[in-house]
């Protein structure tokens, strides 16, 4: 298990919240093309 200290950083590295929910986006659209 990360640190929170560690996730809060990994998070912080996405510019905007919009970024995060593209990415996610993205990662699901690849997942159901499998």
């Amino acid at each position: 298990m990360l640190p929170l200290s560690t996730l809060g950083e990994a998070v912080l590295d996405f510019n905007s919240l919009e970024d995060l929910s593209s990415w996610l986006e993205e990662n699901q659209r690849n997942k159901s093309s499998f």
